[in-house]
C-alpha cells in the first residue's frame, strides 16, 4: 500500500512571537529582582547577575536569529518537517519532546540541521483555517512519527 503525503503548512503570526519575547524579557527581569534581593554578599551577587544577563540575552539572540529562519512551517503525515524563511527556501528540521498541540494553540519546539534549537507559538481555529485543520488531523493521526530517530520515516 503506497502512502501519499498529505502536509499543512503554517505561518507563525507576529502577535504570539512578540507574546513570546516579552515573556523572556519578563522572566529575565523577574530573576534579576530575585538575584538582587539575594542574602549574599556584593561579589557573588554582581557574579550571578552577570551571568543571568548573560544567559538570558543568549537566549532573546537565538530566539530572534530562530523567528528570522522561520518564515513558514510545513509537516506532512510521514511525520517530516520543514521550515521555510522569508525568501521560501525550505530547510528540513526536527521536532523535539515537549512540543505540544492543543485544539487552538500549539508549541512547536525544533531543532535546525546545525543544531540550533528553536521554539514557535502557533494559534489557529480548525473550522475558519484548512491549514489549522490539516495540521490537527496530522498531529493527530502521526504525531507518533515526529522528531522519531527514524528521521521521520515509518
Amino acid at each position: 500500500m503506497s502512502s501519499h503525503e498529505f502536509a499543512a503548512v503554517l505561518v507563525p503570526e507576529r502577535t504570539l512571537r512578540n507574546v513570546v519575547t516579552l515573556s523572556a524579557a519578563a522572566a529575565a527581569i523577574v530573576g534579576f529582582i530575585l538575584i538582587v534581593h539575594m542574602s549574599l554578599a556584593i561579589v557573588p551577587r554582581a557574579i550571578l547577575i552577570a551571568l543571568w544577563l548573560f544567559v538570558c540575552w543568549r537566549e532573546l539572540c537565538a530566539m530572534a536569529d530562530g523567528s528570522r529562519r522561520v518564515a513558514r512551517i510545513r509537516l506532512n503525515n510521514l511525520g517530516e518537517i520543514w521550515v521555510a524563511d522569508g525568501i521560501n527556501d525550505y530547510e528540513r528540521v526536527r521536532l523535539l519532546p515537549g512540543s505540544m498541540v492543543l485544539e487552538r494553540l500549539a508549541w512547536l519546539r525544533i531543532e535546525f540541521a546545525d543544531g540550533h534549537k528553536y521554539a514557535e507559538l502557533l494559534a489557529g481555529n480548525a473550522v475558519e483555517n484548512r491549514q489549522w485543520h490539516r495540521f490537527q488531523v496530522i498531529w493527530q493521526q502521526s504525531r507518533r512519527f515526529f522528531g522519531s530517530p527514524f528521521g521521520g520515516t515509518r
